[in-house]
This record gives C-alpha cells, sequence and structure tokens, in this order.
C-alpha cells in the first residue's frame, strides 16, 4: 500500500506571511491542531508547519506589541521544512519518517516541495489492521506512537524578541 492510498488530499493551509490570530481562527473553526504554510509566492509549495502548540507556547513569551493585530506573522512561529513523503512511498517508509522525526503527520509533497495531501499515524494505524495489505502492522504503529509521544521539541525557538 502507498501513501497516495490513505492521504487526504484536502488539507489546511495558510501563507507565511499570514497573521497568526487568523492561523489561530482557522485551526478553532475546523477542529484541527496544525496548518501547514505555504509559501507567500502562490506555487503552493510547503514551507513550514504551524501547530497549536506552537501558539499556546508563544503567548507567554510575546510582548503587547507581538499580540497586537497584524503583530506576529504565521512565518515567526511555525516550523520550517516540515517532514515529509512521496505520494509514491510505502506506508512502512512513512512510518519510519514519523518515528524517527516524533511527528504524528507528514506533509506529502511532489519533487518541488508542492503540497499534494497529508498522512498521519491515524492513517497508519487504521490501515496495520491488515499488515498482509499495508505493509506495516500494529506493533510497527505502536512503536512510533511511543517515539512520538516521547519527543517534544525544544520550545527555546518560539521565545520572541
Amino acid at each position: 500500500m502507498k501513501v497516495e492510498d490513505l492521504m487526504t488530499k484536502q488539507v489546511l493551509t495558510c501563507l507565511a506571511g499570514d497573521v497568526v490570530g487568523d492561523a489561530a481562527i482557522l485551526m478553532d473553526r475546523e477542529g484541527r491542531g496544525c496548518l501547514f504554510v505555504l509559501a507567500d509566492d502562490g506555487s503552493g509549495r510547503v514551507v513550514g508547519v504551524l501547530t497549536d502548540r506552537d501558539i499556546c507556547l508563544s503567548i507567554g513569551n510575546a510582548t503587547p506589541e507581538d499580540l497586537a493585530a497584524g503583530g506576529m506573522r504565521v512565518r515567526s512561529l511555525m516550523s520550517a521544512e516540515p517532514h515529509a513523503c512521496r505520494p509514491g512511498d510505502s506506508l512502512s517508509r512513512a512510518l519510519v519518517a514519523i518515528e524517527s522525526c516524533g511527528c504524528r503527520r507528514l506533509a506529502v509533497v511532489d519533487e518541488g516541495r508542492h503540497l499534494l495531501g497529508v498522512i498521519t499515524l491515524t492513517d497508519i494505524a487504521r490501515a496495520s489492521a491488515d499488515p498482509a495489505r499495508s505493509g506495516v502492522s500494529p506493533e510497527d504503529v505502536c512503536r512510533a506512537l511511543i517515539q512520538c509521544a516521547g519527543e517534544r521539541r525544544d520550545p527555546e525557538h518560539l521565545l520572541l524578541g
């Protein structure tokens, strides 16, 4: 089974130059904890990922100027160059990438890093119910889940000022 068989093609995105508050409203309205960030040039190239956790951690360190309307842009909080895979990758390869980076989702991109979709650990976990078809076992998924739960990025990159 390939990533393209399970990936979600309708992905919530924002632009690097968008106001963080607008991105947060979009996440809240859609019930999502993550937005993939696209280049401001309209190319559709993925340049980062912004999570609700990134926003929450940054608020405590923000100055009133940072929090003022238009004061904080997505590019200042996003994690640049999110982990990614290709549509033709096997689920096993995507799971190894998830396990090694400690994240729960991968951008699915073409050779120019244009965003095509997203695949999540949950997608792969569901497919693992049929290891012969998917190429991944529930044990493989558990190992990746443990890695993701244990990995936390250092919030120092979120300090403003």
